[in-house]
């Protein structure tokens, strides 16, 4: 980005020191211009806010929201773009009505990704004395990394990573940016070069790779007409039919229709990524791959890199790992808990047998502090007929967490399955009681389509406590893997999953290993045994909460400085503002240089030593203390 269109940008330090006090319109109310007016309210004069959206509120916090009308606007007052999605959208529609960037309007750079802040240029500068870049002889040997497109660690430890690997392999650095965009933020690519990197991979396509990728699309869709169709799909004779599911589910809005053009669309889309970077490994001998989370967008290069023998790791802030084919998200480790229950002694059972007990109680209890107060009557009155509950997961989660589901992978399928149940099966009362995550935008529309479908369900309000639901006389819940198939039992709610999920080797609920298994027992519920073991409930609980050592399976490049440790949950329970930023450079070089020990080549050695030896039916038992 030349210089010119760089002065448009404004950040924090140049608002705190030209702008208090003085008369702006922000141009944005979604979440970035939320974030600014909580931040300066109180510190600029902010006469009214614009908005191209269609809003349901004519004021925000007492200011003024309208659309932007050049007549009507005061050129005295400085319009600062309060959007990163829609900036360069809103800054040509403003330019069209005769303002100026740098002028008349501004966008804010929150997050210091077009202006380099004080701690920035340190991290460069540091970057560059650590790691001059050496030129590579062997131009046909890579390794491949990602690029965190935001101020985070992340970007640091990759360099670390990438020139450990590129010393030791005699390889040149590829990065790509994930989720194929096709731009790095100018500060961030500054940080790359000075660590090494060697070339930005922009997932650009020739005219005949266009042609072959239009081609493998039409055949394809040719033979699409189901759910199970997709998951079959093969190109180059790897089966990417999962991955393509699931990253659509995880970026897109769901759809039921299996046959939809947007699916087209999206299948031409997933393929164009498959082509580049099929043709990428084969002109390259690539020695070793590291990903961000290895899912999603990702699972098209993991499962590429690995068909072709290239070791492949995610190097994450939540931790590292060492990356497989399928690669379900939270391992399956899972199928080996039955074993090591009976690796603990008599005393450590008793004590995560009463241990599971305490916990899952103040789970329950905790829910029935903000348990729903209003409920449809047709929960709360008696019934002959049986009250069944579904439990959707949310498509903000990736939905391969375990591994396969008998709904061809497909979160979709399996909640379309049981919305046609639910015509055929009348005999049972039907309710819904949507993820506590409904408050994303994908999840209310997939449970308002769902609802639109099938209007003969009933739909519970989110904070519905399992209490509830077992007081009011639901005996049955379906899920595929959630976490509600140890927290119904426990209350005395049967539960029937729908896939690999991590209580399946245990017998407190219902795992059917097909769709024809899993129909029959839905189709029976009233003449089905149903399971009461609960003692099988605390030995899962205690092996999964208590005593299994995750630290294994996501090994976390450890800090001292606990907020460099932090992932998003723990930043939202800690109320920080930033999950990233330029700041966390601030506290990197502090600990590096008060332990530099702790950033050394051995290290990253015994880093990716200890990636290769994890083994899931391993016991990594944490050293608990009975007292």
């Amino acid at each position: 980005m030349n210089e010119k269109k760089l002065e448009q940008y404004i950040d924090n330090s140049i608002i705190n020191s030209f702008f208090l006090k003085k008369n702006i319109c922000i141009f944005g109310i979604g979440v970035l211009g939320k974030r600014f007016l909580s931040m300066y309210k109180d510190k600029l004069f902010i006469k009214c806010i614009y908005d191209n959206g269609k809003n349901n509120f004519e004021s925000y916090e007492g200011i003024e929201v309208k659309h932007f009308e050049l007549n009507k606007h005061n050129k005295e007052e400085t319009i600062i773009i309060t959007t990163d999605k829609y900036s360069q959208s809103i800054a040509e529609q403003l330019n069209e009505n005769g303002l100026y960037a740098g002028k008349d309007y501004f966008i804010w750079d929150e997050n210091n990704n077009y202006i380099c802040d004080k701690n920035t240029e340190r991290i460069i500068l540091w970057c560059k004395n650590k790691w001059s870049p050496k030129r590579k002889n062997n131009d046909k040997v890579r390794l491949l990394l990602p690029i965190e497109n935001s101020h985070d660690i992340t970007n640091i430890l990759y360099g670390y990573v990438g020139n450990y690997f590129s010393e030791k392999l005699d390889a040149k650095i590829d990065c790509y940016i994930r989720a194929g965009k096709p731009d790095i933020f100018p500060t961030i690519r500054m940080i790359y070069d000075a660590w090494g990197a060697d070339e930005i991979l922009t997932h650009k396509l020739n005219d005949k790779q266009e042609s072959i990728c239009k081609q493998i699309c039409d055949e394809l869709w040719e033979n699409i007409h189901c759910y199970e169709d997709w998951i079959n799909v093969s190109i180059y004779g790897i089966k990417f039919g999962t991955t393509i599911v699931r990253n659509y589910l995880r970026r897109y809005n769901p759809i039921i229709d299996p046959q939809s053009i947007q699916l087209k669309n999206y299948l031409l889309e997933s393929i164009r990524t498959i082509v580049f970077w099929y043709d990428r490994f084969q002109k390259f001998d690539y020695r070793l791959v590291v990903l961000w989370d290895g899912t999603n967008w990702e699972g098209f290069i993991r499962q590429i890199a690995i068909s072709k023998g290239i070791p492949t790791y995610m190097i994450h802030y939540v931790g590292c790992k060492k990356l497989t084919f399928e690669e379900p998200w939270l391992g399956q480790q899972f199928l080996y808990y039955k074993k090591f229950w009976n690796e603990l002694s008599p005393e450590e059972k008793e004590f995560g047998i009463t241990w599971s007990k305490n916990e899952l109680n103040k789970i329950l209890n905790k829910k029935r502090l903000n348990e729903a107060k209003e409920l449809p009557k047709e929960l709360v009155e008696p019934s002959n007929k049986i009250k069944v509950v579904i439990c959707p997961h949310s498509y903000e989660d990736d939905l391969y967490m375990y591994g396969p589901h008998i709904f061809w992978n497909n979160y979709s399928a399996w909640l379309n399955h049981l919305g046609e149940l639910s015509r055929k099966l009348d005999k049972y009362i039907w309710f819904i009681k949507p993820h506590f995550f409904l408050e994303s935008e994908r999840d209310k529309q997939a449970v308002s389509a769902f609802l639109e479908k099938f209007s003969n369900i009933i739909k519970l309000p989110v904070n519905t406590s399992p209490t509830q639901l077992r007081e009011y006389g639901v005996e049955w819940a379906f899920t595929v893997q959630g976490t509600i198939g140890v927290e119904y039992p426990f209350e005395g709610i049967q539960v029937i999953n729908a896939g690999y999920n991590p209580r399946m080797m245990f017998d407190f609920s219902f795992n059917p290993k097909t769709v024809a298994e899993y129909d029959s027992i839905v189709g029976n519920l009233d003449t089905t045994r149903k399971k009461n073991n609960n003692g099988e409930i605390f030995e899962y609980y205690s092996i999964a909460n208590l005593y299994y050592d995750w630290s294994k399976l996501f090994v976390k490049w450890h800090y001292i400085n606990p907020l460099l440790n932090m992932d998003d949950i723990a930043f939202i329970e800690s109320e920080s503002n930033q999950r990233v930023g330029s700041w966390k450079y601030d506290c990197f070089l502090k600990e590096e240089r008060e332990y530099p020990e702790r950033f050394v080549e051995e290290f990253i050695k015994k880093l990716f030593d200890d990636l290769d030896a994890f083994k899931e039916d391993f016991f990594y038992k944490k050293p608990i203390s009975l007292k």
